[in-house]
């Protein structure tokens, strides 16, 4: 197949992939799938080029890793985990949790260590055959500590954390995960909300379209996301 054959076919596939999706979700879905290596993945590449790959250590590495996957330990977060990793034998972590559109999952994983050691932290969504393996979604960039992810759709995903070859030390590890929109308003929560989508209104004639928070006259409002004021006026049905 020459090289326009192959580019006029592989178009379609990424048209069909992305077409139900709207705007970001578009460029999410596509760095999910068409992504650059994992700083785990570079690192077992570096392992192969070393020769330790194919090596007894080499090789329960990368099954810790696998295993990981398989048997992830179901969590709901809040988590907080305090261990230790050892290097007599390659560990790796991993926790399954269940993901909504809207919510923002945070991951931190430090180890307290006199040496520096590299962890790699990465996220996998779960598909349908659960005998695959998950595919992952994104990673932590090398040297970091933390990972923050915002899901497209729901679903079940999986987290795991492994540190490279003969290092060893305490770790502490934690799992958040929140709304990806802050509270509008100053000084409130959720308490502050009185009237939600689709209350009755005019005795059930019309549904309310919209949410309505009860503040003090003149409590600031907030951006629930970074964003840009376009138009600030006064409307006859909200004020």
């Amino acid at each position: 197949m020459d090289g326009n054959r192959l580019r006029w076919a592989w178009l379609p596939l990424t048209s069909l992939l992305l077409a139900p999706l709207q705007g970001c979700q578009q460029a999410q879905v596509a760095r999910e799938y068409f992504r650059d290596p994992s700083p785990h993945e570079a690192y077992l590449l570096g392992l192969g080029q070393a020769g330790l790959a194919n090596t007894a250590l080499g090789q329960l590495w990368v099954e810790a890793a696998e295993t990981a996957l398989r048997e992830a330990l179901p969590i709901t977060p809040p988590y907080l985990e305090d261990g230790f990793f050892g290097m007599e034998e390659p560990v790796a972590l991993a926790y399954r949790v269940s993901l909504r559109r809207g919510q923002r999952l945070n991951v931190e994983a430090v180890v307290q260590a006199g040496d520096s050691t590299r962890l790699f932290i990465d996220l996998f969504r779960v598909g349908p055959d659960s005998a695959r393996l998950p595919s992952r979604v994104t990673s932590a960039p090398d040297g970091e500590s933390s990972l923050e992810y915002e899901p497209w759709a729901d679903g079940e995903y999986v987290v795991r954390v492994q540190p490279e070859l003969l290092r060893q030390g305490r770790y502490r590890l934690s799992l958040r995960s929140g709304g990806s929109l802050a509270f509008p308003v100053e000084g409130l929560d959720t308490d502050a909300i009185q009237s939600v989508f689709g209350d009755p209104r005019e005795a059930g004639r019309r549904r309310h379209h919209g949410v309505d928070i009860f503040a003090r006259r003149g409590t600031p409002a907030l951006a629930a996301a970074p964003a840009r004021v376009t138009r600030v006026r006064e409307g006859g049905l909200g004020g």
